[in-house]
């Protein structure tokens, strides 16, 4: 049911941007994330992020942007057989996210972007070194709510084609697992992912 959901909310995205003339297109790149709160610092989880986009202008340098896409985030311990500590950790997690986004223009080549997203889970899995992890073990599940703070810089390439580098951080904690999160939120465990992607525009008929 909830991918007759997601296909029907491209549909819309899609046909609202050809119907009003936006521009828009497709997406697709890599991340790199970290669960801070798990104890396990560092970006070491790579995945992928895919989807599409659209946006129109509010001014001659302001504008909005909405993306519907997949993301893959986590959290990833590898580890050192060399220094005799074998402790492992893996969480795969994947959403559906939609961000919003205020755009500005600051050159002709370069915009700043900033805004919300919101990713709803459609999967996860944990393992560590004795394998994966049963999910009646696990004190507190994964929220499927995940609302995070993006922010970022957009460099055109060639024309329709540009380069997206973004920082993104959970508002909420993803679960309440106590962990070593920052003090000023409730310590939590939160997604916090780097992203790296690809925007090509298409040319509506």
């Amino acid at each position: 049911m909830r991918w007759i959901l997601i296909l029907i909310v491209s549909f819309v995205f899609v046909s609202q941007a050809k119907a009003q003339r936006f521009s828009g297109g497709v997406l697709g790149g890599i991340t790199a994330s970290q669960v801070e709160g798990d104890k396990y610092s560092g970006f070491h989880r790579l995945g992928v992020t895919g989807g599409m986009w659209v946006r129109f202008p509010v001014s001659d340098k302001w504008g909005l942007q909405g993306e519907i896409k997949y993301t893959q985030k986590g959290s990833k311990r590898n580890p050192k057989p060399k220094k005799g500590d074998y402790t492992s950790y893996s969480m795969a997690t994947h959403y559906v996210e939609l961000p919003l986004l205020l755009r500005y223009e600051t050159q002709k080549r370069f915009s700043l972007l900033g805004g919300v997203t919101a990713g709803y889970l459609i999967g996860s899995k944990e393992k560590d070194e004795y394998g994966v992890i049963d999910e009646s073990l696990i004190k507190e599940s994964i929220k499927k709510i995940d609302i995070a703070v993006t922010a970022g810089v957009e460099v055109a390439l060639i024309p329709k084609l540009s380069l997206d580098l973004r920082w993104a951080y959970s508002l909420l904690p993803i679960r309440d697992l106590k962990g070593d999160g920052p003090y000023w939120f409730d310590g939590g465990q939160h997604n916090q992912w780097l992203s790296t992607t690809l925007y090509y525009e298409i040319d509506w008929p």
